[in-house]
């Protein structure tokens, strides 16, 4: 690698770096169903979900639309509730929800049916039990921290 290829890398991971810097997601978040019914969910998963996750972040970059970082949580948060008004997207997004929290998922299924409040199984259901925000602010801690670690490891390479 020559030396400005190395340059390039470390300016990279620094920059990648300092906007994650900022960023710094809880390690727990709460998030409220339609009914009201409070959830408390981790904002920290496995390596298999995060690649579950990973995945369908890929098909949301498949139909051309790329998640935009504003240098804050609610900025990365208002960028998905805008990407969800495309219906496709809006899917992935509730089944990612669905994927990664699915005993929250779950007991709001039931409150739906003991409340008598239709809703769509499969990809959708999270979408129909959940506002977009929670969804939102479920899922976005997931991402942040993953990337604040590979930015961390780009750096930690970058300087070796």
């Amino acid at each position: 690698m020559s030396d400005e290829e190395k340059m390039n890398l470390e300016e990279a991971g620094q920059t990648i770096q300092g906007i994650l810097e900022t960023l710094v997601p809880p390690e727990n978040i709460e998030i409220t169903n339609i009914f009201g019914d409070k959830f408390t969910v981790s904002g920290v998963c496995s390596a298999r979900k995060q690649i579950k996750i990973l995945r369908q972040i890929d098909k949301i970059r498949e139909l051309g639309s790329d998640l935009e970082i504003e240098g804050s949580v609610s900025g990365f948060i208002n960028g998905i509730v805008l990407l969800a008004s495309n219906e496709d997207i809006l899917g992935i997004l509730s089944q990612v929800f669905g994927d990664t929290y699915p005993k929250e998922l779950e007991l709001s299924k039931k409150a739906a049916k003991k409340n008598k409040v239709d809703f769509e199984e499969g990809k959708f259901a999270s979408a129909d039990l959940f506002p977009l925000e929670e969804m939102a602010a479920a899922i976005v801690p997931l991402f942040i921290r993953l990337a604040r670690r590979t930015g961390q490891a780009i750096t930690a390479i970058s300087g070796s």
